[in-house]
């Protein structure tokens, strides 16, 4: 049996850290996917995933490494926090 396998990019980030992305909780069984990722050259960028299409969210500058992202705020609301801790 032979696998013939193939390289998709959907997006180009900076070096990452174990613990840098997330996935947002989506609302709806048939809704956008929407992922967080944060980069050692201290950008956090949002995007959204639907069917195999990749949409741009948002890019912010943190300054500083990023080396985890986590979630906050209360289940089943939609409000969730990105915390991010920085390498000292």
């Amino acid at each position: 049996m032979e696998l013939n396998l193939t390289r998709v990019d959907y997006m180009q980030v900076g070096l990452t850290s174990p613990r840098c992305l997330r996935v947002l909780p989506s609302g709806t069984p048939k809704g956008q996917q929407k992922v967080v990722i944060g980069d050692h050259d201290g950008t956090i960028q949002l995007f959204t995933m639907k069917r195999g299409e990749v949409q741009f969210g948002f890019q912010t500058q943190a300054g500083k490494s990023i080396t985890r992202l986590e979630l906050g705020g209360a289940l089943g609301n939609g409000n969730f926090i990105t915390s991010y801790l920085y390498r000292v």
